[in-house]
């Protein structure tokens, strides 16, 4: 492997990851806020989360 892809393959993220805790605290915010229930709206977030963040790996370019 060159040491230019090397580099690249190094500042590639994975946002599978930071989307369940961003989509985890979202839902915590509005299961608090709408559902009245802490669980569901984590639930729900986290789910949403994962979902976003899988199809934004997916669809990022190498």
């Amino acid at each position: 492997m060159s040491e230019n892809s090397t580099q690249r393959s190094k500042k590639r993220g994975i946002y599978t990851g930071s989307g369940i805790v961003i989509g985890a605290a979202i839902g915590l915010i509005f299961g608090l806020l709408l559902l009245e229930n802490i669980v569901v709206g984590l639930i729900i977030g986290a789910a949403a989360g994962l979902i976003l963040g899988a199809i934004m790996d997916v669809l990022r370019k190498p």
